[in-house]
């Protein structure tokens, strides 16, 4: 089951950033969501994390839309969101300042940059 193959990278990777479409983690890139209504912080379990994906289907099978799962080491808790992959910093920068996010993430470089 994919939401089993999601959770299991996420607890291995503190966090992903999953294309439901091509049923493959994204490497590179700046992970961001320009959604701030789809951002949600709850435990990380496979009946969540199937809850929030049959929730947010419809946004997290457009074109270049993917379902976001990180860990804040600050607060220790987890993030659903549906994430957009950008290929410039600045990019990911103006949709986290526009849409009231806490940080973005940089995929290639596994680091997440704090706005």
């Amino acid at each position: 089951m994919i939401t089993e193959d999601i959770y299991q990278l996420a607890l291995a990777c503190g966090g992903c950033t999953y294309d439901l479409r091509r049923k493959c983690a994204v490497s590179e890139g700046y992970a961001v969501s320009p959604y701030e209504f789809a951002t949600k912080r709850q435990a990380l379990t496979e009946l969540n994390l199937q809850s929030y994906i049959s929730e947010h289907y419809v946004r997290l099978v457009k074109d270049d839309h993917m379902l976001g799962l990180w860990f804040d080491t600050e607060h220790q808790e987890w993030y659903y969101d549906v994430s957009r992959v950008m290929k410039s910093k600045s990019g990911a920068h103006r949709i986290a300042v526009q849409a009231n996010q806490l940080a973005y993430f940089d995929l290639k470089n596994k680091t997440e940059v704090r706005l």
